[in-house]
């Protein structure tokens, strides 16, 4: 198996939190310049505590959960065909590049699509996420 199920679980708790942040404060496409260097100044000034949850929850994890979570999720963003084999290879390079990955994931609006897409690629069934 690719994943153990407490690994697993990080995954769906990530599912989770990302959700959660993306709900309190959903992307505004269209309604920003991109070419407009103050739009990412603030970025982090906006955001909330539900993605200041998620940024925690990423950043510490030990860096192979890191590692791990960053793989399921650039797995779900490709469309590769040679799933186990990418699988591998991500998560190996993820686990020595973790140092940024709480940043570069909180940012994703759609990490949760992202996330659930790279078990789905992986044959793992992402449990009906519990309600808090």
């Amino acid at each position: 198996m690719l994943l153990s199920q407490e690994e697993i679980e990080l995954v769906q708790e990530a599912i989770w939190l990302a959700k959660r942040a993306r709900a309190s404060n959903p992307p505004k496409y269209g309604e920003i310049d991109l070419r407009d260097p103050s739009v990412f100044q603030s970025a982090f000034a906006e955001e909330t505590v539900q993605q200041r949850a998620l940024y925690r929850f990423i950043d510490n994890l030990p860096r192979a959960d890191r590692g791990m979570l960053q793989a399921v999720m650039y797995l779900g963003r490709t469309g590769s065909s040679h799933t186990r084999k990418t699988f591998r290879a991500l998560r190996e390079r993820m686990r020595r590049d973790s140092d940024d990955a709480a940043r570069q994931m909180t940012e994703k609006a759609s990490l949760p699509e992202y996330l659930r897409n790279g078990l789905k690629k992986l044959g793992l069934r992402s449990k009906k996420l519990r309600q808090r």
